[in-house]
Order: structure tokens, then C-alpha cells, then sequence
């Protein structure tokens, strides 16, 4: 469920609500499995005020900011939700890149979703290559088991899409692979704790006849089935970037 945003005394434009929707949605990506969201700004005399609460099991992050415009009252708002994620992940000991820089920027445009396919099916590969780039994503390749582990245990990807049976492992056996390694080694680039990297499974076999593995550092999102006509992936695609919070290219970047 996208976060929820009541607006009191004014009403926003709908790709400005959309965008920021998207934002927050971000936001919820690098929290806690359980947390909530819940964002109320409000339009008095001259001034916006938006007041969050993210809340999750451990706590609750909490800010109240004001602007002279919408476009203010969002940018700080979200900005003040950004120091109080990092410094939460700070005091946990982990790490994730998009915190190296503020997160709300009038300079930055969000960088390509970074999407891996991993399938030993070149035409299968292809198929799903061309969807993805269709939506502005970069797309990175792998055609087995063992070097889908390689990657995913050296990169964080906003999404893996897995073929389920391959010559030398399954995609379950290839995620519980990828889980031990990053448990065990301080080698890797990054470190996963609360990221739960979003996967889609990818196979000729019916969904019925796929037993996911309980992982703690992924999130299954949806299967989809090799049969699949082009047009029923490219939508199932998009749907796909909607839930792992990334706009598709159709959609225009919007500063607000």
C-alpha cells in the first residue's frame, strides 16, 4: 500500500502528489519490514506545514516542518526524515550508498533503477532486457546460479528478477547461497540488514510449484510466468517499479 497523504486547505496537483507519494514509498525502502507512514500537511494563511510520522516496531521518526510553499514544506520535510534515517542507521552499524548524499535535491535527478536478470535463457534475457529498458532502467546479467550469487552479494539492486530452475542451483538455493555468504564474509561492498532486496520469480513453472525459501534479507514481490505475451510483461513491469517505489520513464521527473 502506497503511503496515504491528507491535504487540509488546499489541493496539490496530482503529478505533485503522485511524486512525493513515490518519495516517501523510497523512504519506507530502507526501514524496517514494518514500518508506517503517515503524512498530513495543511495550508494556513501564507505558509504549508507537513507534519510525519514514520512509525515501526523499535520507535517512531517524527517531524513537523513549515515552508512558504508546498514545494518547501516537502523538500525540508523530507530532508529532516532523511537525517533521522541515517542517524538511525549509523547507530545500528549499517550502511546504504543513497546516504551519502541528502536525499532531497533540486540538483539531483534519481539515478536508473539498477535491475538484475538472472536467467540461463539468452532469449528469455532478452524479452526481459528490453521491457526493463522500455522504463528507463540499467540492466545487469546473470546466467546461472552461481554468478547471480557473485553479484547480488557485491551490488545492492533495486530488483533481482530470478529464473526459478537452472543447470546448477535453483533460484531459492541461489538466494539462501547469497544470504549465508553476506551473514559470514566482511568483504562484500555493502552490508543488506533491514534493505530486503525485492526479487520476482521468473519461470515456465506455474506459480503452485515453486516453494520459497523464508529469507530474511529479501522480499518476494510477484511471479511471473515465461508464456507471458510482450504486452502483458511490459505492464506487469511497470506495476513492478511501482512497487519498489521507482517511477517508470513515462513518468516525468517532477522538482516539486
Amino acid at each position: 500500500m502506497m503511503p496515504e497523504i491528507k491535504c487540509k486547505g488546499f489541493t496539490p496537483e496530482s503529478i505533485s502528489l503522485e511524486c512525493f507519494r513515490f518519495d516517501l514509498w523510497k523512504f519506507l525502502e530502507f526501514c524496517p519490514s514494518d514500518s508506517q507512514i503517515e503524512v498530513k500537511i495543511e495550508k494556513k494563511s501564507d505558509r504549508f506545514e507537513m507534519v510525519a510520522s514514520l512509525f515501526y516496531t523499535g520507535g517512531e521518526f517524527a517531524i513537523e516542518r513549515k515552508g512558504k510553499t508546498f514545494s518547501d514544506a516537502v523538500q525540508s520535510g523530507l530532508n529532516s526524515l532523511y537525517d533521522q534515517i541515517r542517524l538511525w542507521r549509523e547507530g545500528r552499524f549499517e550502511f546504504a550508498s543513497w546516504l551519502e548524499v541528502p536525499y532531497v535535491t533540486t540538483e539531483l535527478k534519481p539515478s536508473p533503477p539498477s535491475i538484475l536478470i538472472v536467467d540461463d535463457d539468452p532469449s528469455s534475457t532478452k524479452l526481459l532486457e528490453t521491457c526493463l529498458k522500455k522504463l528507463g532502467c540499467q540492466t545487469a546479467v546473470a546466467s546461472n546460479g552461481d554468478l547471480a550469487v557473485k553479484k547480488i552479494t557485491s551490488e545492492p539492486y533495486d530488483l533481482v528478477v530470478l529464473d526459478w530452475k537452472m543447470p546448477d542451483m535453483t533460484g531459492g538455493e541461489a538466494l539462501l547461497k547469497a544470504e549465508k555468504i553476506n551473514s559470514t564474509s566482511l568483504s562484500t561492498s555493502y552490508q543488506w540488514s533491514a534493505l530486503r532486496m525485492p526479487v520476482i520469480t521468473y519461470s515456465g513453472c506455474p506459480r503452485s510449484e515453486i516453494e520459497l525459501p523464508e529469507c530474511e534479507h529479501f522480499r518476494f514481490l510477484n511471479h511471473w510466468t515465461k508464456a507471458t505475451p510482450f504486452s502483458q510483461l511490459m505492464s506487469q513491469t511497470k506495476q513492478a517499479m511501482s512497487q519498489i517505489g521507482v517511477r517508470p520513464v513515462e513518468l516525468e521527473y517532477f522538482e516539486y
